[in-house]
């Protein structure tokens, strides 16, 4: 048994391992999480794929029946593919940075809003970034949409180093951040 297993062994630890990134990814992009972490890791369609592909080969390398092995690369095929097919269809996010400003006097602190095409209108998330290097966190301060006017972000601005004037609708919001970390007291979700 061991000497059939032999074989699949470097392909399940390297799926293994394409998901260990994927989750560390994931984790790293977390409000507050480590930007550069964040960065490397967080490929959710790319890495989730490698893992498919290759635990599927894992198991058509150790199944020795061919009515089998046909099944399981078909399976893994059409699973390998449904990450993809939900990228292309949008279920991703995939937003353009459309503001990048520097707090006044905190060239280490940055407001960051991106914006992507929803289902029918604009999807706007707002964060700050703190620090740099490799000690630079990103926190969500909001997520908007278009659809609602009411709930749509109007404008995001510097109101001093360690607040930002939020206009939500017609609501003008002051968020104040942690002088020492960035963090926003507050945050904003889709309703």
């Amino acid at each position: 048994m061991a000497e059939h297993l032999r074989g699949a062994r470097p392909l399940v630890l390297a799926g293994a391992a394409a998901l260990a990134v994927l989750g560390t990814g994931l984790w790293a992009g977390r409000s507050g999480g480590p930007l550069l972490l964040a960065r490397i890791c967080d490929h959710p369609v790319v890495l989730g794929t490698a893992g498919i592909v290759l635990f599927t080969a894992a198991l058509v390398r150790r199944t020795r029946s061919p009515l089998v092995r046909a099944e399981t690369a078909l399976v893994g095929a059409a699973l390998a593919a449904v990450l993809p097919a939900a990228q292309f269809l949008g279920f991703f996010w995939n937003g353009e940075v459309t503001v990048r400003q520097a707090a006044p006097g905190r060239p280490d602190r940055v407001l960051v809003v991106e914006e992507a095409p929803d289902w029918i209108d604009t999807l706007s998330r707002v964060y700050v970034d703190d620090a740099t290097g490799l000690v630079e966190r990103r926190w969500h301060l909001g997520e908007f949409t278009g659809d609602d006017p009411s709930a749509g972000l109007t404008s995001v601005v510097w109101d001093g180093p360690d607040r930002l004037r939020v206009t939500v609708g017609g609501e003008v919001h002051l968020v104040d951040l942690a002088p020492g970390t960035g963090r926003p007291a507050r945050s904003f979700h889709l309703r």
